[in-house]
């Protein structure tokens, strides 16, 4: 008999959801922390030859941490955020063996990610009193752990998968203070992801994922409330590609790890606090 090995998507949510805008609003106070929920779709596809497919859709959840601080008003600032997803993806496409027989196959795996984010900006010009142009950069992680090895409710083994990512944002930043109370900024950044892999512990092999440039594009919306709390409310977009790895041996035969892009949307809302 011959076994077959589910070939899942494999990095379906790479770099997704950054769900922290280095615009967080804090009102007057020098530091500000936030801690918000961000709802989003995402839509993934490998650049595979059909009949061989592999697309994932899927509406998570986060959780996120961050802190904004003002170094100097006007001037610059720096900001961090930690964000936790763990959910369920729809998986629409097919399974292989070493012969790359394929077969339809749906399923739900899990996924589990972990996303950390540290930023430096300053600001470019003030085109008036209430709006200013600002730069930022820095240096962002992604780690995601999808599947499990065992076997599925199709009767395939299926594979744990380990990734990494590292991703320097490079953006720019038009706020406008509308009010005490009220400041919208449009956040547009492109997004250099590098040293990115894709493990297979079972295996014990790693795939190189390439250099890739992405892009992502925000509308924080942060509203001032008693004392000096406050909510953002972020609709957010996002693109993402990896490349195709080069083939390596596996126990399944000679393997690689496909091209593939991904879009992906959501809102995040934050509850902030100035200190």
């Amino acid at each position: 008999m011959k076994i077959q090995f589910w070939h899942p998507s494999r990095s379906a949510l790479l770099s997704a959801a950054l769900v922290f805008s280095f615009s967080t609003a804090s009102f007057g106070s020098p530091l500000s922390l936030a801690a918000g929920l961000d709802i989003y779709n995402f839509d993934y596809q490998e650049d595979l030859v059909l009949p061989a497919k592999s697309t994932e859709s899927a509406i998570l959840p986060a959780i996120s941490l961050g802190a904004h601080w003002n170094v100097a008003p006007r001037s610059w600032f720096l900001q961090s955020n930690l964000e936790f997803t763990s959910g369920t993806t729809h998986y629409d496409g097919s399974s292989f063996n070493p012969q790359q027989n394929t077969q339809p196959l749906l399923d739900t795996p899990p996924s589990t990610m972990l996303r950390a984010e540290l930023g430096l900006g300053n600001s470019l010009v003030s085109f008036s009193e209430i709006s200013e142009l600002k730069i930022y950069s820095g240096l962002a992680y992604f780690g995601w752990a999808r599947g499990d090895n065992g076997v599925n409710r199709a009767g395939m083994n299926t594979l744990r998968e380990n990734y990494n990512k590292l991703i320097l944002p490079l953006g720019l930043l038009l706020h406008y203070q509308m009010s005490d109370h009220f400041s919208a900024t449009l956040d547009t950044s492109l997004r250099y992801a590098f040293f990115s892999t894709m493990r297979v512990p079972l295996w014990d092999k790693n795939f190189d994922l390439g250099n890739t440039l992405g892009y992502k594009m925000q509308i924080p919306l942060a509203f001032a409330l008693s004392g000096n709390t406050g909510l953002t409310l972020t609709p957010w977009l996002e693109y993402l590609n990896n490349s195709e790895s080069d083939p390596t041996t596996s126990p399944v035969g000679p393997i690689n790890e496909p091209a593939s892009r991904t879009y992906q949307y959501g809102s995040a809302l934050a509850f902030t606090l100035g200190i």
